[in-house]
């Protein structure tokens, strides 16, 4: 997402009583008696560049690692502390409320038991062995 373009190569124009136009445009510099020059670029060679800038305004294009942040706690407010699940596994059965985000895949999120270690996940298995670490 990095560009060696410095400036500004996008404006919106806004009025009223009127629709808003987007155009991309030559980077702007300032003049010497401090007026700003806009030229427009009609040929669409500057769509790239309209989707980049468009894209670095996405949080997590930005900070990607805040994408985890966030999941993991979407994940402790949705499961809370005051309310206890029962994990079945096939040696044992759990109650817990400590979990923790893993991955997302075919459209869900994956969750598992905080106790599971990381390093123990296949993700490209559907299965997760179950190993603890103390």
């Amino acid at each position: 997402m990095n560009s060696d373009i410095a400036g500004y190569t996008n404006v919106i124009l806004r009025g009223p009583n009127a629709t808003p136009i987007e155009l991309s445009i030559e980077p702007i510099t300032k003049t010497p008696d401090g007026s700003i020059i806009i030229k427009p670029i009609d040929d669409g060679s500057q769509d790239i560049t309209y989707i980049n800038a468009e894209l670095r305004r996405l949080k997590y294009v930005r900070d990607p690692t805040q994408l985890n942040v966030d999941l993991q706690q979407a994940v402790d407010e949705i499961i809370g502390s005051d309310l206890q699940f029962i994990v079945f596994r096939k040696d044992r059965i759990r109650v817990t409320s400590d979990f923790r985000y893993v991955v997302i895949d075919a459209g869900k999120i994956r969750i598992i038991e905080k106790a599971i270690g990381a390093d123990k996940i296949d993700l490209t298995d559907t299965e997760i062995t179950e190993e603890y670490e103390f």
